[in-house]
């Protein structure tokens, strides 16, 4: 028997993994709402365009995804590759993405209106989704964090 176990995998999973778990800790749980998330990385070659490198964090609006990030803002690699990541944490899980060319192409004409100086100059794209993702940080979830961090016996919790 393990002397201590850390839980870390998103609160709706929890109760199937931990079945005798108590009440207050079960309603703790419901408290954090872990909605569905689709991201999409798109490499493209900026060469010729260096103003794109600046792009650090770009908010949009009507699009599949809510930003485009440059993890490397400032940076031109040698090979001119810049890959951006369109979150598409309002879009949720769409279960199959990672293999459906017809939605790929959906987000890039998306990623395309926002940087349509880049049609042409598209390396390769792949987006990945998920069911569960990050807490949603609501006044809900805030009142619970506290029974949320709370242990279980031997059972913790990693919650922030």
């Amino acid at each position: 028997m393990a002397r201590h176990v850390v839980m870390a995998v998103p609160a709706p999973l929890v109760a199937g993994v931990c079945e005798d778990l108590p009440e207050w800790k079960r309603e703790a749980l419901r408290a954090a709402e872990t909605p569905g998330s689709t991201t999409f990385t798109i490499a493209t070659n900026i060469e010729g365009l260096p103003d794109l490198a600046d792009w650090s964090f770009v908010s949009t609006v009507g699009k599949k995804f809510d930003a485009i990030i440059n993890p490397q803002p400032g940076v031109v690699p040698t090979d001119g590759i810049v890959r951006f990541t369109c979150y598409g944490n309002s879009a949720g899980f769409i279960p199959g993405i990672e293999n459906d060319d017809r939605l790929i192409q959906e987000w890039i004409e998306d990623f395309l209106e926002v940087a349509p100086q880049l049609r042409g100059r598209i390396a390769g794209a792949a987006a990945a989704t998920w069911q569960h993702c990050f807490s949603v940080l609501c006044p809900k979830r805030n009142a619970a964090l506290a029974e949320l961090q709370r242990s279980v016996g031997i059972i913790h919790f990693a919650s922030r």
